[in-house]
């Protein structure tokens, strides 16, 4: 019964926008000119349909006679990785082959039968052999290549002040412990400092 009451209230939200506002104004714009609004939808298969209805439709979209364009939020690195794979798109509408594109980045096709991608810039090579298209050159292309198994990737260090330069630990252990035997408490640290 829980159930099927919580899915009628998704229900009633499946096309209502789950956070919607303005965004800020810069500086320099007047006043006069319209701002964009961000929305926020609950599902992802309402934007998807948005979006899709969009695409399908020759005609502009209007609201009280003044055009509205919609379009999908990306970070700045997929909206950066889009303009720089820009040359092999042209080429792709060129030879009406369709594509899509992949989350968080790829350029995905479907050609006969098969599907190829670009995820990174060394999968661009491949990807032009398998569709037979020219050799094309991408440039401003930063996006990270992908982890390989022989690649060591760097991780964050560890955030060090120096209180904890300062701090030796070492371990106390019970006499139970020096024994072999299991103590009944856990172990507790001593703290010493280099003075």
């Amino acid at each position: 019964m829980g159930n099927q009451k919580k899915h009628q209230q998704m229900q009633g939200t499946r096309g209502k926008p789950k956070r919607a506002h303005r965004s800020l104004r810069s500086k320099g714009i007047s006043q006069d000119s319209p701002r964009d609004i961000i929305c926020r939808l609950h599902y992802s298969e309402t934007k998807n349909g948005v979006m899709r209805a969009l695409r399908d439709t020759s005609q502009p979209l209007l609201y009280h006679g003044n055009p509205i364009q919609i379009y999908p939020d990306l970070s700045w690195y997929t909206l950066q990785a889009r303009r720089a794979l820009k040359p092999i798109t042209e080429l792709l509408r060129n030879r009406s082959i369709k594509y899509r594109w992949g989350f968080p980045f790829a350029l995905i096709v479907n050609y006969k039968g098969n599907i190829i991608h670009i995820a990174s810039i060394l999968d661009v090579p491949p990807f032009l052999r398998a569709l037979e298209l020219p050799d094309t050159i991408i440039i401003d292309w930063n996006y990270p290549i992908p982890h390989q198994d022989n690649v060591q990737m760097s991780q964050r260090q560890k955030w060090v002040t120096p209180a904890k330069m300062r701090r030796n630990y070492t371990r106390i252990t019970s006499p139970q412990a020096r024994r072999g035997r299991q103590p009944s408490t856990p172990a507790r640290k001593r703290i010493t400092t280099d003075d």
